[in-house]
């Protein structure tokens, strides 16, 4: 019968290193405070090499009273392409810091803390806003807690996403730089992008006073064909010009609604849309839309982990930075 080889323990390395347990321990965890001779770290280091040595995470999990896991605590929001590329990216840069991501929803009501204790994390990410006394008794626990928001800004944390108000704003400017002003804006309803689509208009509200110019024209083209056609022509009735749209998917059906009734982009009616999904170039015309940028957010999110897990200050991101308008053909 073949014998499986016994895995090699801390004890082995600190027995093969001629140290203590203890040593080895500080060594591999680059304990701060700890003055260990740069002789004794290297014999340790070749100790680990010749027997293969691994530590455990589960066992590193109970030591710390935490593992390696990174929690993100999603609200009951569709999984957009935005947001799948977004979880992407962040699974990868925290790889690079030997940190994995755990993605889960929270229902109705269900504690973070309860979430966080079935887990122990080494940190969570909670979208919204954090009850300061589930905050307090997580952190209490040794784990880092960070807010990613909407909108604002917070103390709690800044593994911020891009402020939506700042994308209806984009919007409005882009029309307004081609020579538009008075604006309509195509909105859906769907409760479980409420948050996103009363954040955008706002913004684009908020841009319009700004400019000395009406609110946009909001007008529900709900899920139907002909809700999309009756609010092309409303707007061309009030004498709009240019139509910003919740997402590229709005977008695309307006634009169809367009060609229905022998209407075309930006000619009759300029349009521009949010998120660049990757049909969105080839539609005719090509939408012009509003992209955030993926990867620095996520980027700054593991940032923001990454130092507040080590008791560094987070890092912070310009939310203009973090979104440009992609100028295609039909706004």
């Amino acid at each position: 019968m073949t014998q499986v080889a016994r895995r090699a323990t801390a004890l082995d390395v600190a027995r093969a290193a001629g140290v203590s347990k203890t040593t080895v321990s500080y060594v591999l965890n680059d304990t701060p405070n700890q003055q260990i001779p740069e002789h004794t770290r290297q014999r340790v280091y070749d100790a680990v090499r010749e027997l293969d040595y691994t530590p455990s995470s589960a066992a590193r999990a109970l030591r710390r009273g935490r593992n390696d896991v990174v929690l993100l605590i999603l609200p009951d929001w569709p999984l957009t392409h935005v947001m799948a590329r977004i979880l992407d990216e962040l699974t990868n840069e925290l790889q690079r810091s030997d940190l994995v991501l755990l993605t889960r929803r929270r229902q109705e009501r269900q504690s973070l803390v309860t979430m966080s204790r079935e887990v122990m994390p080494a940190a969570v990410i909670a979208f919204g806003e954090i009850d300061r006394a589930e905050l307090a008794v997580i952190q209490a626990g040794g784990t880092y807690v960070a807010s990613a928001l909407l909108a604002g800004d917070t103390a709690l944390g800044r593994a911020v996403v891009v402020p939506q108000e700042h994308i209806g704003e984009f919007q409005l400017q882009h029309l307004v730089s081609r020579g538009h002003t008075r604006i309509g804006y195509a909105t859906i309803t769907d409760p479980q992008l409420e948050s996103f689509i009363r954040l955008r208009v706002q913004g684009a509200r908020l841009a319009a006073l700004q400019r000395g110019l009406d609110a946009p024209e909001i007008i529900d083209i709900g899920s139907s064909f002909e809700g999309a056609k009756a609010a092309v022509e409303s707007w061309l009735a009030e004498g709009i010009t240019g139509v910003a749209a919740y997402n590229d998917q709005v977008a695309a059906a307006l634009l169809a609604a367009m060609r229905a009734l022998g209407l075309s982009a930006p000619g009759d009616l300029a349009l521009i849309g949010v998120d660049d999904e990757p049909l969105s170039r080839f539609l005719v015309p090509p939408l012009t839309t509003v992209r955030q940028n993926e990867q620095m957010i996520a980027q700054h999110m593991a940032k923001v982990v990454v130092e507040g897990i080590a008791g560094r200050p987070a890092p912070h991101l310009s939310s203009a930075n973090a979104i440009e308008v992609i100028d295609r053909e039909s706004a």
